[in-house]
């Protein structure tokens, strides 16, 4: 599954190294848009299609961080 580059960026913003985290957490975001936020609410939708469609397995393959891991975002997995 192609994600664009802004579904990527999404993604790193609300990173989780489990999908279904990963969905959970964009979900709860997406509840929060406000109404005049329909952009940001439609690219949410569109991503969280594309990772309910696609396999952990496949998830565990995108590389959205470099070699040293996330950066530690709000909603960085404690490692």
């Amino acid at each position: 599954m192609n994600l664009t580059r802004d579904e990527c960026t999404l993604l790193m913003l609300y990173y989780s190294s489990r999908r279904p985290e990963a969905i959970r957490i964009l979900k709860e975001m997406q509840a929060c848009l406000m109404p005049d936020e329909t952009e940001l609410w439609l690219m949410t939708e569109s991503l969280i299609s594309k990772l309910l469609c696609m396999t952990d397995e496949e998830y565990s393959r995108y590389e959205l961080f470099s070699e040293t891991g996330p950066a530690g975002g709000a909603h960085a997995d404690k490692r």
